[in-house]
């Protein structure tokens, strides 16, 4: 394919970033890959949705297009293009069913997507949630800190609800109303990221990349080269780089960076700073964490190589972000508020 950065490896689709839009995701490219096998046609994440649509009908099995990549690799966009020709081939589905799924893209990007350094539209899904109560107040015996942290929880998880609620309504919208016992899913998560400044969400994202990179491994290379073996097929063995180990470091109990994260925030006078010197003091020495040379550093920070390279924490507001603890009371008043939404809105986790 002409002036495009697109491959493949086995049955992997390889694709950079043009960051300008290209003329190859029309009708007439869907029809040229509709009904093709891999190969027959030039790299094109058509043919990988067309493979996809074609194993779930032949094999009758569940299918799922995984994306996945750096923050800013175009994910998202692929994601679009995937539904797109679904959507396109797929000629039973009504007109107005696939208007609704593309269109919903919009409704999502506009409650979870925002600008990073890195990417002007990036997928977030993040918890800072408003919250209208009619302007009421409520006394509670807390302290101010304990309310201001009550606060900030509940708007997250009105935020969260409130998108919850939006997917909920857009998947019903969205089905036909025909039982169905197969499914094509595509999976589109936030990518890989490194800022200069990296804090707790940046934590969290990478460690979803991570389980998602170690999914990867086992299905692309252990579970291939385990079905080589057991059909006694010759092969040359490939090594690649198993990240067990940092996976091992941020979740596996009874100490990890996770778990020492959930002890510190019930710990009566925990501090971010209290956090990070356990972490030197439980972890120092492990192949996967990192300290940094400059000890002026050490009180604030601490570091994790990880698959796509080494990412230096800084722990300020760790504990906070983390705790997110709110009071019963408070969607106990949700739930007789006179807005019929916002009650509805207490019912999604």
């Amino acid at each position: 394919m002409e002036k495009t950065s697109i491959t493949y490896t086995g049955t992997i689709l390889v694709a950079v970033n043009p960051y300008k839009e290209l003329p190859i995701y029309e009708t007439n490219w869907v029809l040229q890959y509709s009904a093709k096998k891999i190969g027959q046609q030039d790299p094109h994440v058509f043919a990988i949705a067309e493979a996809a649509y074609n194993s779930l009908q032949t094999l009758d099995a569940n299918q799922a297009c995984v994306i996945s990549g750096e923050s800013g690799a175009g994910k998202t966009e692929t994601t679009k293009f995937i539904l797109q020709y679904l959507c396109t081939v797929t000629t039973n589905i009504s007109t107005w069913i696939e208007q609704q799924i593309l269109e919903a893209n919009t409704i999502l990007e506009a409650f979870g997507n925002a600008k990073t350094v890195r990417n002007d539209n990036s997928s977030r899904f993040g918890k800072i949630y408003p919250n209208n109560v009619r302007g009421n107040v409520t006394e509670i015996p807390l302290k101010i800190n304990e309310a201001r942290e009550n606060r900030h929880a509940m708007a997250k998880a009105l935020y969260s609800r409130t998108f919850a609620w939006i997917v909920n309504y857009i998947n019903t919208c969205t089905n036909p109303g025909q039982d169905s016992e197969r499914f094509l899913g595509v999976l589109d998560i936030f990518g890989f990221e490194n800022f200069d400044v990296n804090s707790f969400e940046q934590l969290c994202i990478n460690f979803t990349n991570e389980k998602l990179h170690k999914f990867f491994n086992h299905y692309v290379f252990a579970l291939e080269q385990e079905i080589y073996h057991e059909e006694g097929i010759v092969y040359s063995h490939i090594t690649f780089t198993d990240n067990t180990p940092c996976l091992e470091l941020l979740e596996k109990p009874p100490k990890c960076i996770l778990r020492l994260l959930s002890e510190e925030c019930r710990m009566p006078g925990g501090t971010d700073l209290t956090y990070v010197q356990k972490l030197h003091q439980e972890f120092d020495g492990h192949e996967n964490y990192l300290k940094g040379d400059d000890r002026r550093r050490w009180e604030f920070e601490f570091g994790i190589t990880h698959y796509a390279g080494a990412v230096v924490y800084t722990v300020e507001g760790f504990l906070e972000k983390n705790k997110d603890a709110q009071q019963d009371q408070l969607f106990e008043l949700m739930q007789k508020s006179c807005n019929s939404f916002v009650q509805e809105l207490t019912k999604f986790q």
